[in-house]
């Protein structure tokens, strides 16, 4: 049986790696009242890739810079890009799994109608394969 690493576990490595690498804060919920710039991440899909020797997860995530000052679209360009550097370094996954494949799908302008505003986000997949 092959085992499969837990979205809450992806998602701790991915936050940790974001928030050491690139010394802003990576939250999985909006804060009520953040007083600096943060990014926060969704994992908005999860797929098993199943072969006869191995199984894989696929994470496809979303993270939205959130700058404080958003009249300029200059620190959003800025945090995405410290969040490029950041997810070019290694992300360290529990004991048993291995990160297979880290790519970027590339960014995106989200219109949220909710709020009135922009969003800017960076897309990445996430392949992690078992070990065990």
């Amino acid at each position: 049986m092959f085992k499969s690493i837990s979205l809450a576990e992806m998602m701790n490595a991915i936050m940790a790696n974001v928030e050491t690498n690139t010394g802003i804060q990576c939250y999985n919920a909006i804060p009520a009242a953040p007083q600096e710039p943060y990014y926060y991440l969704e994992i908005i899909e999860k797929t098993p890739l199943y072969s006869k020797t191995i199984r894989r997860d696929s994470f496809v995530v979303r993270f939205h810079a959130m700058p404080i000052n958003n009249q300029s679209m200059a620190p959003t360009y800025d945090m995405l890009h410290r969040l490029e550097e950041a997810l070019g370094q290694e992300i360290e996954l529990p004991e048993g799994f291995d990160l297979f494949l880290q790519q970027s799908n590339g960014i995106q302008k989200l219109e949220i109608e909710e709020f009135k505003e922009t969003r800017t986000v960076a897309i990445y997949n996430f392949v992690v394969c078992c070990t065990n």
